[in-house]
């Protein structure tokens, strides 16, 4: 079993998910694994008459690797339930795993995010459900087999967003019953099992945004570089010695708001 960890050189856009399904396509039994960010990532593929941005399945979907959504990934019921029956409708009939750890992005995690909108973000919430869950409230994968804990940790959640208007929050909850009712979206602890012949660690942003390492404000809260993998891999058993594919592309792209190299912007930011 070989293990391959893609990851964006830069500031996102690289073509991470591009470069994730042509792996795909020379693997045998290929497993893709998310190990960073949620529902912000868009990872576009296109694999004949099929086109497609990938979210909230892993971007090996359309060669029919199926996806692994690790614990440091966010997850939005809504948002894999629309995506799924957008893959439906192309002919794509996805398996999803995701670890019973990941955490639940919530109606009210999102609109927080949207009224703010700090630095660019795009506003789906994925660094305020990790905000919220430093501060204890809160609401992972595993939780949406319990209605009553479902619900009962759903409600605490609207407490720690006070300026949080009042929420219609049926569709969030339909979304995790149809999860739940799917033969294609499965809870797991820890890998999935399988006679896997290569682990594809997708990653989400680009090197440059990473929280510790990229240009503060401009980042994202996450590790975009192999330190979630390394972990992955070591929880896994994995043999030692992966491969690493750095990706970017003949110019410069970025994921939201923030500095490029070949624009005169220091005096502006110093502003």
């Amino acid at each position: 079993m070989t293990s391959r960890i893609i990851i964006g050189a830069g500031l996102g856009d690289e073509g991470k998910g591009l470069f994730t399904d042509y792996l795909c396509r020379h693997c045998v039994h290929p497993l893709v694994i998310r190990f960073n960010g949620g529902q912000q990532a868009g990872h576009t593929v296109v694999a004949g008459a099929v086109r497609h941005v990938f979210s909230n399945f892993g971007a090996g979907t359309l060669q029919g690797a199926p996806s692994y959504f690790s614990h440091f990934c966010t997850v939005d019921p809504i948002a894999i339930v629309n995506e799924l029956e957008t893959l439906q409708a192309k002919g794509i009939s996805p398996q999803l795993f995701i670890d019973a750890r990941a955490p639940i992005t919530t109606p009210y995690d999102i609109h927080h995010n949207q009224a703010h909108r700090p630095h660019g973000s795009c506003g789906v919430g994925v660094g305020d459900t990790l905000n919220r869950e430093q501060h204890h409230y809160s609401l992972t994968f595993g939780d949406l087999r319990f209605p009553w804990v479902l619900h009962t940790r759903l409600a605490l959640i609207r407490r720690f967003y006070p300026d949080c208007a009042t929420l219609d929050t049926d569709p969030f909850l339909d979304s995790c019953a149809a999860i739940n009712a799917s033969p294609h979206i499965h809870l797991c602890h820890g890998l999935p099992a399988g006679d896997w012949s290569d682990h594809l660690y997708e990653g989400a942003q680009g090197l440059l945004l990473d929280q510790r390492h990229g240009f503060f404000p401009y980042v994202t809260r996450s590790n975009t570089g192999a330190t979630n993998a390394i972990a992955l891999m070591e929880a896994f058993n994995a043999p030692d010695d992966p491969e690493f594919y750095l990706v970017t592309r003949a110019y410069q792209t970025r994921h939201g708001e923030g500095p490029l190299s070949n624009e005169d912007r220091p005096h502006a930011i110093q502003a």
